[in-house]
């Protein structure tokens, strides 16, 4: 009967703390009110298939713009909705997304990470010869973020993203009767980027 007692105690107690710390989260928020802005631009890493790495890097390096704007959720969590524009060899995808991104630490430099899923669409325009067609995109980041102001801080991420794209050349063949050839795409790329947050 005692051991049933004292476990009892613990469990209420444990649910006590348990209580009282996600209060202090949700309250964190409540003081911070307003929403978090992230601004980022770097290069997208890759190896061309079928030859080795140039010696040029540039030939090897796309590049990628990305902002979005969220809000928090607790101090380590924040949702919301992510853009920007990707250059790859064959065509420019703009990402429309969803993310769930946070910072975890109390220190001035904590780490920092993200989830993004969604839906590129082309910014190619689709002509007599060409039609060009998005598709699904993910994204994971880990990374650095460093405390510079009260509100806003610099990032350092390094990430792994994939994007889906098709490109369809119309009567390829000059004769109808061979249809159009539809060429599909997978953009997997090692992405590194710096940017700025701010809680607004």
């Amino acid at each position: 009967m005692t051991v049933l007692k004292y476990c009892f105690i613990a469990i209420y107690a444990f649910s006590l703390s348990l209580n009282t710390l996600c209060a202090q989260d949700f309250a964190l928020v409540k003081n911070k009110k307003g929403f978090v802005f992230n601004i980022q631009w770097g290069g997208l890493f890759y190896k061309p298939i079928n030859r080795p790495l140039e010696v040029d890097i540039s030939a090897n390096v796309d590049y990628s713009l990305r902002t979005s704007i969220g809000y928090p959720i607790t101090p380590s969590l924040a949702v919301g909705f992510l853009t920007g524009l990707d250059e790859y060899p064959t065509t420019v995808l703009l990402p429309l997304g969803f993310f769930a991104d946070g910072v975890l630490g109390k220190r001035k430099v904590k780490w920092y990470y993200r989830m993004v899923m969604g839906h590129s669409v082309p910014t190619s325009k689709t002509t007599n010869e060409k039609a060009y067609e998005g598709g699904s995109f993910i994204n994971f980041d880990t990374g650095i973020n460093i405390q510079t102001t009260l509100k806003g801080s610099l990032l350092i991420i390094v990430g792994y993203q994939r994007q889906s794209a098709s490109e369809t050349l119309k009567n390829v063949f000059r004769y109808p009767a061979y249809g159009d050839l539809l060429q599909e795409y997978s953009f997997k790329r090692v992405a590194f980027s710096v940017g700025y947050r701010v809680n607004l």
